[in-house]
């Protein structure tokens, strides 16, 4: 019987002190669900492009640069237990995870606003539509956007707890902040848009697939709660905190693929022939007093 294989170097080992494959493994998985559904909704879109297209765009700019950040993260020791890295190691790993976190919220927002636009870009200026329900829409995304990037960039989540200046309990409660800010703009962006189908179109199959693509963000209240949670475990115990990081970053990554995807599905060609439908209606009807009776898509 031949001896066992011994000393043997692994690229990415998974042992109870080193969790690091796990992160290299989902995080491979989740870029390339990303890029191929992003890249997809920008290849059919071709030669209708608009401003939504512009947004998710750059959030997949956004993604891939917190996923090179978070890979730099893996390298330097991210899922290690804390006793087989050095100080100046786990600072390290903190800092380059602090970033990919502050890119990952740009990147989720980006997300946001791609759908807030698209939602602009379907419900024009019609009687049975207030434009101010679309353009608050989209400036509550840009509000909330900016107040989380600084929350999160002022917050110094986890580099702060290593380095003294920041408590378990202000990281917690900042990050409180930005997951209730999350959660209101997930709620607005899947009922607002919804509430117009559900008041514009009649064919009952058209209302249930519209609203199921813009009810598909909802699900991204419980993620966001998760990952919240994960936060609150990790800071719970300082000891373990690099460890702990890959299931804070194991949670938004669930997140950034959700909202990525669900942000891509909706402007795809198939789902605009409802919208197109409608237009088609109020186009009949523009010799009537009545014609401001409907919401239509357009390109541009």
């Amino acid at each position: 019987m031949s001896e066992p294989v011994t000393d043997v170097w692994y690229w990415a080992p998974f042992t109870d002190e080193d969790h690091s494959g796990e992160g290299w493994i989902f995080g491979i998985t989740a870029l390339i669900v990303v890029c191929i559904v992003t890249s997809l909704r920008l290849f059919l879109r071709r030669g209708v492009y608009g401003l939504d297209d512009a947004f998710i765009g750059s959030s997949l700019i956004a993604y891939l640069a917190q996923h090179a950040m978070l890979f730099f993260a893996l390298r330097l020791g991210l899922g290690k237990d804390n006793a087989l890295i050095s100080t100046e190691r786990q600072h390290a790993v903190a800092k380059a995870f602090l970033t990919a976190d502050v890119l990952a919220v740009c990147a989720h927002y980006l997300a946001k606003m791609s759908i807030a636009w698209f939602i602009r870009r379907l419900f024009f200026n019609q009687a049975l539509i207030n434009s101010l329900s679309c353009n608050s829409l989209t400036g509550s995304v840009v509000v909330c956007g900016v107040i989380s990037i600084i929350i999160a960039a002022v917050g110094r989540f986890p580099l702060g707890v290593l380095e003294g200046y920041s408590s378990p309990s202000s990281i917690v409660h900042k990050w409180a902040a930005i997951t209730a800010l999350d959660v209101i703009n997930e709620i607005a962006l899947a009922a607002i848009p919804t509430y117009m189908v559900l008041k514009i179109m009649k064919k009952g199959s058209q209302k249930t697939l519209v609203s199921i693509v813009f009810l598909s963000r909802l699900p991204l209240c419980v993620f966001t709660l998760l990952h919240f949670s994960r936060i609150q475990w990790a800071v719970s115990d300082e000891k373990d905190l690099i460890l702990r990081l890959l299931a804070c970053s194991g949670s938004f990554e669930v997140l950034l693929v959700w909202s990525l995807i669900t942000a891509s599905i909706p402007a795809l060609k198939s789902l605009m022939q409802p919208f197109n439908e409608i237009k088609e209606v109020v186009d009949e009807k523009d010799a009537s007093p009545r014609r401001q009776q409907g919401a239509f898509f357009y390109r541009g």
